[in-house]
């Protein structure tokens, strides 16, 4: 009994030797232990981005990367660490493209990583850890991120701008590689807020909006055609600013409800003459109600909105009289 004993305690310390031997260190190069995110545009998610008017370089917002995660991201024994920095999707350059709708925006990631307000590296990039030269330390060593922060910049690249907003989701990712094994392991992810691209305001003439137009004198003769109407009389209302006017439209909405003729639904009343009504058009003579937005293409800096005004009878019999004729007008860039 007693040679069996020892024999079976021979055993057990050649098996518990057999734990300990350098090359099972092999596959525990490193293991992940937690994961950092770092959230990109946040102080900017309610205000919105202007980058109207800027060019090519320009940096258009900056800020600190909103983090979670753990102080602890790797527990690491031996070997030599490669981290991998990279753009999601992968994309060579140090500026990552933005998008809208899956479109470029005009926009474009600049992202670095400090480490004690000293930037340590950049995207899109690889940083290496030499394990090899030190001491084994029992459990490992950690990958300690606490002192990092990510700072960006969005910059306006080449191409036109598309406002709306910037598609979220991850733009970034880290990933370590140890000689030793464990794998490509991700610790690391950059997400971009959904940020809106703000389009500059656009605005008409002021003094286009206060602008009178004088309709001239006519007789009841002028009302004898098949319009039974006089002759359209252009006026214009001018862009003072729209720099990005493409996809946007214009919304005219001439008048209120009341405005309207009871013999004319298309008409604005008028105080003074009998049966006479006020008619505006678009530019190609499209009707324009009292209190019905009419929709158009918007235009660019210093173009301009042309519609008509003409008098048109609305009953008879035609009384004589003179106006002066107020309108209330709403003009919309949507």
């Amino acid at each position: 009994m007693s040679f069996h004993a020892a024999r079976k305690a021979v055993v057990s310390v050649v098996l518990l030797s057999s734990m300990y031997v350098p090359d099972a260190w092999a596959k525990w190069g490193c293991e992940s232990v937690g994961k950092v995110s770092y959230r990109i545009g946040t102080a900017y998610e309610h205000a919105g981005i202007p980058a109207g008017g800027s060019l090519p370089g320009q940096v258009v917002a900056t800020g600190q990367g909103l983090r979670s995660g753990e102080p602890h991201v790797l527990q690491c024994k031996k070997g030599v660490i490669t981290f991998d920095h990279v753009w999601v999707p992968v994309s060579a350059g140090d500026t990552r493209p933005l998008t809208i709708g899956g479109l470029p925006s005009g926009l474009g990631l600049k992202v670095s990583v400090r480490r004690k307000d000293a930037e340590h590296f950049r995207y899109p990039s690889a940083t290496h850890w030499n394990l090899d030269n030190g001491w084994v330390v029992i459990g490992g060593t950690p990958v300690d991120v606490t002192d990092e922060s990510v700072h960006y910049d969005i910059v306006r690249v080449a191409g036109p701008l598309r406002f709306g907003r910037l598609d979220p989701g991850v733009v970034g990712q880290s990933f370590a590689t140890n000689t030793k094994g464990g794998g490509r392991l991700a610790y690391e992810t950059l997400e971009m807020a959904g940020v809106v691209l703000q389009r500059p305001a656009c605005g008409i003439v002021v003094d286009d909006l206060h602008q009178v137009v004088r309709m001239g004198d006519y007789g009841v003769a002028d009302f004898r055609n098949a319009d039974g109407a006089t002759p359209w009389l252009p006026f214009h209302l001018r862009v003072s600013s729209c720099p990005y006017p493409a996809g946007l439209i214009a919304r005219f909405t001439f008048g209120i409800p009341s405005d309207a003729t009871p013999d004319d639904p298309q008409g604005f009343a008028l105080p003074g003459p009998r049966h006479v009504a006020l008619q505006l058009a678009t530019a190609d003579l499209r009707a324009i109600a009292p209190a019905r937005p009419v929709v158009l293409g918007a235009l660019g800096n210093g173009q301009r909105f042309t519609f008509h005004a003409r008098l048109r009878q609305a009953g008879s019999p035609i009384g004589g009289g003179r106006f002066s004729r107020q309108l209330r007008l709403m003009v919309e860039f949507l």
